[in-house]
């Protein structure tokens, strides 16, 4: 009696449990209300308590399931990652080497590894970014609702759709604001320009330095190129092309004019950056010390003078001026006056 007993035991198991004989059997409840995790040559599934086989045995690890994602639970599948539901179902095809905690970096998502390159994955079972970066940085580092992204070295950004509003092109991409509301600096092979907040290129990177707005001039930012120095301005436009050696302040000559060199010559430029005076000159005095309205330039060794206007008045032709109650010019073996006269 005791025999038979056994060997109907041994029936019951076998039958209701479906037609596989599993190596281990759990305990139910342990993982869900209804079902007893299985064991079949190494691998795991789940068993329903009514004997039907809700998930077969197929991944090398099962961990428990999770309420804060979806009552989801990791999967593991030939060193490989992904999720089923409590409903035994594959929401995420076990496919990434990793899959970092939901809502680490973003509400909702996930960031997972391929192939050795990262992206995201959402909390609805969806890939939103394709694992195609060697690295995902934190969102807010240099625009709330972007994340700086990189491949091969190179940089760019993702919003929080997932969507790359720039590709990764830049040796570094600074913090909006840093310099101009909306705009951040980038760098590429060492120079640099400008974007905007929609990823849009409002300067090419080719400056090797850009200074900080409003230095020299109001809404204007000094740049250099190969050692030149021009403008560009907050619209978006290179007002004065990096072509002088030097840019003086502006107002320190002329209220609305800066010194500016070229070749080591001297010359004037604008407040619209329009070249008033263009650089010749070898010294530049200043305006109203011999003659209102008038400053001594000279070049070759010779000295002239230079309206306000910009104009050539006195062309650069004494050995030497100076002035003794009258402005007197030196040349040719004598001394002549010199008089303020109208153009």
């Amino acid at each position: 009696m005791k025999y038979i007993l056994i060997t109907a035991f041994i029936f019951i198991s076998t039958f209701s449990f479906s037609q596989r004989v599993y190596d281990k059997v759990g305990k139910f409840g342990v993982y869900h209300k209804d079902w007893a995790l299985v064991e079949y040559q190494g691998k795991f599934g789940f068993l329903h308590i009514n004997g039907k086989e809700i998930i077969a045995p197929k991944y090398s690890k099962i961990y428990h399931f999770n309420i804060d994602i979806n009552g989801w639970a990791l999967v593991e599948q030939n060193g490989l990652y992904g999720y089923i539901d409590n409903a035994g179902r594959e929401v995420i095809k076990p496919e990434y080497e990793k899959i970092l905690d939901f809502n680490k970096v973003k509400k909702g998502w996930a960031m997972v590894q391929k192939n050795g390159y990262y992206g995201f994955i959402s909390n609805k079972g969806a890939e939103i970014v394709k694992p195609q970066y060697d690295k995902i940085y934190d969102f807010g580092e240099i625009k709330k609702d972007w994340a700086i992204v990189q491949t091969n070295g190179d940089y760019g950004a993702i919003d929080l759709n997932g969507v790359e509003i720039i590709k990764p092109q830049y040796d570094k991409i600074y913090p909006f604001g840093e310099i101009k509301e909306d705009w951040a600096m980038v760098s590429k092979n060492g120079n640099f320009g400008f974007i905007f907040t929609t990823g849009v290129e409002i300067f090419q990177p080719k400056y090797d330095k850009i200074y900080n707005f409003d230095e020299l001039h109001k809404s204007w930012a000094l740049v250099s190129l190969n050692g030149d120095f021009g403008f560009i301005n907050d619209k978006g436009i290179e007002i004065v092309a990096p072509k002088y050696e030097k840019i003086e302040h502006f107002g320190d000559f002329h209220k609305s004019w800066a010194l500016v060199t070229k070749d080591g010559n001297l010359g004037f430029l604008s407040d619209s950056g329009v070249e008033i005076v263009s650089p010749k000159y070898d010294s530049i005095d200043k305006f109203n010390k011999y003659i209102k309205g008038w400053a001594m330039v000279s070049k070759d060794g010779e000295y002239g003078f230079l309206t306000e206007d910009g104009v050539e008045i006195v062309e650069p032709k004494y050995d030497k001026i100076i002035k003794k109650g009258k402005v007197k010019g030196y040349i040719n073996g004598h001394w002549e006056k010199i008089k303020k006269r109208k153009i």
